[in-house]
């Protein structure tokens, strides 16, 4: 027997707290976020989270498209800031 499945991709924040912690967000569904010790704890832990989401509220979410900027500083000159944009579909 075949099993409908839908395979859904999610953009994810990733980043280190101070302690060397990896904390991991879905902007796209509200509220959801998780840590682990290593970055294979964190994709373990995201992928159930995401999992527990998508059970308790029987919908998909929008699908969004999110931008991120990365904000280049250079305290040398002036105006010395740059800025490049990225897409994430």
């Amino acid at each position: 027997m075949f099993l409908n499945i839908k395979m859904m991709q999610f953009p994810v924040l990733i980043y280190q707290d101070e302690d060397g912690v990896f904390i991991g967000e879905v902007p796209t569904l509200k509220g959801v976020h998780t840590y682990g010790k290593t970055l294979k704890e964190l994709y373990k832990n995201l992928e159930e989270v995401v999992q527990l989401y998508l059970e308790v509220e029987k919908t998909p979410p929008l699908q969004t498209h999110y931008y991120f900027q990365i904000l280049n500083i250079n305290d040398q000159a002036e105006n010395s800031t740059s800025q490049k944009n990225y897409q994430v579909a």
